[in-house]
This record gives C-alpha cells, sequence and structure tokens, in this order.
C-alpha cells in the first residue's frame, strides 16, 4: 500500500535512517520502526536563485525547490499483525527541521563572503501508516534562504553571479508512535546546489 502526501512547506552526501527515544516509555516498546528511506531520490537539489521573467517590474522572481521524501514504517517484530487502524498503528511527525552547513564554494571570478546559513524549522502532520510507503514533499531551499549571505551574492548584481555554493541539508523529523508518549527522531541529509542557472528561452 502506498499513501501520498504533498505538504508545501519549508540535497545527496550520506542518508541516515535513525530513530532516538526522548521522554517517556523505553524506545525498546516500540511496535513499528519509522525509516526515512530517501530525499530527492538519492540525487542532489539544483536550487536557483534567480528566475528572469521580463514581465515584471522586478525582471524575475525567487523560485523554491522541494525534494521528495520517503518514509516506511515497518512492524518492529515480523510477528506482529497490526494494521493502521490498530492503536500502534500509525507514526505522525509534527515537526521538522533543516540545519545547512557550507561545503564547497566555487565564486565563478566573484567575490563570496564567508557566513553560515539560518536553520529553518516548522510543524507538519503527517501520518505512516503501518505497512506503507508515504512520499511528502518538503522545500529544502526556500526563497527566504536564498535571500540570506553568501547565496545572495549568486543574484545577477551580486558580487558573485557565475559562482555555486555547495550546501549539505540535514533533516531531522520528530514524531511519536500512536499510543506512545515517548518522542523518536528520524535524520537524513542531502546535498543542495545553489547558482543562478540559465533561463530557459
Amino acid at each position: 500500500m502506498r499513501a501520498i502526501a504533498v505538504l508545501g512547506a519549508m540535497l545527496v552526501l550520506g542518508l541516515i535512517a535513525a530513530f532516538a527515544g526522548g521522554c517517556g516509555n523505553s524506545p525498546i516498546e516500540a511496535h513499528t520502526v519509522p525509516t526515512l528511506l530517501s530525499i530527492n531520490g538519492g540525487a542532489p537539489v539544483h536550487a536557483d536563485v534567480w528566475d528572469v521573467d521580463t514581465t515584471l517590474a522586478s525582471g524575475g522572481t525567487i523560485p523554491e525547490e522541494a525534494a521528495v521524501f520517503v518514509f516506511s514504517n515497518p512492524p518492529s517484530q515480523e510477528y506482529l499483525d497490526i494494521s493502521p487502524d490498530d492503536p500502534y498503528g500509525v507514526f505522525t511527525i509534527t515537526s521538522y527541521r533543516i540545519d545547512y552547513t557550507i561545503l564547497q564554494v566555487l565564486s565563478g571570478g566573484g567575490v563570496v563572503p564567508a557566513a553560515t546559513l539560518p536553520s529553518l524549522s516548522g510543524a507538519m502532520h503527517l501520518a505512516l501508516l503501518v505497512g506503507s510507503e508515504t512520499e511528502v514533499a518538503l522545500v529544502l531551499a526556500p526563497a527566504s534562504l536564498k535571500m540570506e549571505s553568501p547565496l545572495i551574492e549568486l543574484f545577477p548584481d551580486g558580487s558573485a553571479p557565475n559562482g555555486e555554493i555547495v550546501v549539505r541539508a540535514d533533516v531531522s523529523f520528530l514524531g511519536r508512535e500512536n499510543g506512545q508518549d515517548f518522542t523518536r527522531m528520524l535524520q537524513g541529509s542531502a546535498t543542495v546546489l545553489f547558482a543562478n542557472y540559465a533561463d530557459e528561452d
């Protein structure tokens, strides 16, 4: 069974699928094993900082790029016969956080100042049904992030319009199994390539 959810919210050096216990009951008592299977199919996300549009007074727009996250939620034991209608048959993700690390700066002959990028976080409600795979689209390269230094230097009027900045996005999801009171974390990492890519005619 495959459930598809699309969430407009706020790339791949390596993918980590893990969960950690919080307060409450022991994680050993978990009935399911929510797992992050992939981000963007294992490929980097190409994030364009500027999209030319001569019909606008500004001359263009700042696009946003999302990636598809694929989760699974199998039973923790093969002998467990759990359905989504059972008390422990759903794991609900309630929030996310994205931490960005600049890995490489290709200036393209310009000047890109050293800087760090702010983390992003938000609430969400994503139900992972036992025995199912679930897809959700999450924005990894929002317009607001591209307005931050050093990404803003990649804009046409910036100091490095021909440059590229390679960023690792570490994404953490928090949630809990229905019927349990401890929080678990799912984590993954992906690569985002920021540049002012050529616009199609």
